[in-house]
């Protein structure tokens, strides 16, 4: 990997949760999992038999497939007209459930989210 310096005079990030990452800096490996359940009810009381357990969804003990080229065939040619990345600003709404965002080289990711979505409506 062309590693070159990046230069942000202002970053401004509003929120950063559920698995997301600000990453600052040049970075090797980064790996997020983040797996939800999110349930939306019409009315206003939550009571215990609302409750939802990863453990009853096979959604969440599934294994991503990751997918891996072994297909070495594509040549590619950049060219880099400076040596570095100038920023003046950034700005972020959020940054959540395993994403990143990242400020200089980052040689290899791998981010997986599991998230299963349930409305209840009343009769």
């Amino acid at each position: 990997m062309n590693r070159r310096i990046a230069s942000v005079n202002q970053i401004q990030v509003n929120t950063v949760n559920f698995s997301g990452i600000l990453s600052i800096g040049d970075t090797e490996t980064s790996k997020q999992i983040s797996r939800g359940i999110a349930l939306q009810k019409e009315g206003s009381y939550f009571t215990k038999k609302d409750e939802l357990f990863f453990e009853d969804y096979p959604l969440f003990k599934m294994e991503p497939k990751i997918v891996v080229s072994n297909n070495n065939n594509v040549q590619m040619k950049t060219y880099q007209h400076n040596e570095n990345i100038h920023v003046q600003r950034v700005k972020v709404v959020g940054v959540t459930t395993s994403s990143i965002m990242q400020v200089g080289s980052l040689r290899h990711i791998e981010a997986v989210a599991w998230l299963k979505h349930f409305r209840k409506l009343m009769d």
